[in-house]
């Protein structure tokens, strides 16, 4: 977890699945780290909000994930490609 030190500026929240972690920071940067401490973290995004990441969570099964943060969007992506699937604007 040594890799966590790297992540800048600060960690705002995190979340677990089975096999990884992400890590969203309030640079609306969001990291996957796998939970066994092998292997290495993949920068999934940067700058994926206005200013603020403020959360993300992993569908119960794993294979999608969803993010939400100051521009009033909740964003769902594929976990594997990381390929945005849809966006739905809150008012």
């Amino acid at each position: 977890m040594a890799e966590i030190d790297r992540l800048s500026p600060g960690i705002l929240s995190m979340d677990f699945s089975p096999e990884n972690i992400l890590v969203c920071t309030n640079s609306s940067s969001i990291y996957e780290i796998p939970r066994s401490g092998k292997g290495s973290t993949n920068t999934i995004m940067q700058s994926h909000y206005e200013v603020e990441l403020w959360a993300e969570s992993w569908s119960p099964d794993s294979t999608k994930f969803a993010t939400g943060g100051d521009d009033k969007t909740i964003r769902i992506y594929d976990a594997k490609s990381y390929e945005l699937l849809h966006i739905h604007q809150m008012k």
